[in-house]
């Protein structure tokens, strides 16, 4: 299949960010208007505030059933890359500088908000 490519970018201004969810490309919305996280090929999320919320996001990530997630880290300029979540933890993590071209998960679609995501629980990944 085809690949697709992102890069990693910005600013150390700090601002809140709302994540966003790639989709699987046959992903549709429940009853309800939303996505299951099951759905969910790659969370980017921006950390702006701590390490240990940030690491706490990616957990709720993987619990939530995200296959992977990148954590933008603006002050430390480097993408933390989370990737292969199995039972509530992600088996690879690894860091790139926030330039690095990143290959987008095969089989992405749509891009929405995370709390337009259900988590396994029911509740918005967000």
């Amino acid at each position: 299949g085809e690949t697709r490519r992102a890069k990693a970018s910005g600013s150390t201004s700090t601002w809140r960010s709302t994540p966003v969810c790639l989709l699987h490309h046959s992903a549709t919305p429940n009853d309800d208007g939303y996505f299951r996280a099951a759905d969910c090929r790659l969370v980017i999320d921006v950390a702006d505030i701590s390490h240990k919320l940030d690491a706490y996001n990616a957990a709720m990530y993987a619990l939530g059933g995200v296959a992977e997630c990148w954590i933008v880290d603006l002050h430390q300029r480097a993408v933390v890359v989370h990737q292969h979540s199995n039972a509530g933890d992600y088996a690879e993590v690894s860091t790139a500088a926030l330039c690095t071209e990143l290959a987008i998960p095969e089989g992405c679609g749509s891009i929405v908000p995370a709390h337009a995501v259900e988590s396994a629980d029911s509740s918005a990944l967000t």
